[in-house]
């Protein structure tokens, strides 16, 4: 009596798997992950941006590549920028707000003993927060 308790509440369950996917109404996937986690600016990664992930995650946060930067520099530290992208990729909304359009990130580069490319990070981080679901200016407020 069990088995057939048993196989009929799996037919009756592979049937209803089968009339769902029927119904084109029922959001999935992707279109469901956006609309979970939109509201919290999870980026969609391209295979090129995560193949560049281990190049861009090289930083030991030893700071030298503070020292690059030139006296009076107030912007986001450099070393900031590794971790917008390796550790916290939804950090990528608060950096952009704080990168200054014409920060010297070559001087930075230039004193990095693992050779960390800050300025290919500082433009993914502004590409990638352009990106993200949903796209929002600069200042933080989403765009509906």
């Amino acid at each position: 009596m069990k088995r057939l308790y048993s196989l009929t509440l799996l037919g009756l369950h592979f049937g209803l798997h089968w009339l769902r996917k029927l119904v084109p109404s029922r959001k999935s996937g992707l279109a469901l992950f956006h609309e979970y986690y939109g509201a919290d600016r999870v980026g969609v990664f391209r295979a090129e941006d995560l193949a560049r992930f281990p190049e861009f995650s090289r930083c030991t946060a030893c700071n030298l590549c503070r020292t690059g930067m030139p006296p009076g520099y107030a912007g986001l530290p450099p070393d900031a920028l590794p971790l917008a992208v390796s550790r916290t990729p939804t950090f990528a909304w608060a950096a952009r707000a704080d990168l200054p359009a014409d920060a010297p990130w070559d001087k930075a580069e230039a004193v990095c003993p693992v050779q960390v490319p800050l300025g290919a990070i500082a433009k993914f981080v502004v590409d990638q927060a352009g990106v993200t679901i949903p796209a929002s200016p600069v200042d933080g407020s989403q765009r509906r």
